[in-house]
């Protein structure tokens, strides 16, 4: 995606919270760094929901796989160079 990111994240040890505070506040960090800004690299707080079975699992992995098919730069999702498809 040219504008945001899709994570699917299970964590049992740290808090899903602190776990994206530290993700975003690296990254912003280093596109700071590397472009010598000083600005606000994120625009809203990431947005979060509970997964509750495997079913919603699946929904929520085809979802991120296919959007960049349905964004329509990629024909196919494993040609997503971000995507984790082909791991799946």
């Amino acid at each position: 995606m040219t504008n945001h990111y899709h994570l699917l994240i299970r964590s049992e040890d740290t808090s899903f919270s602190k776990l994206m505070a530290l993700f975003n506040k690296r990254y912003a960090n280093y596109y700071n760094t590397k472009y010598r800004l000083t600005v606000h690299v994120y625009e809203k707080r990431f947005y979060d929901k509970m997964i509750a079975d495997k079913e919603g699992m699946l929904e929520v992995s085809r979802y991120i796989h296919l959007n960049p098919v349905e964004a329509k730069m990629v024909r196919k999702p494993e040609y997503s160079p971000w995507s984790s498809y082909h791991f799946f």
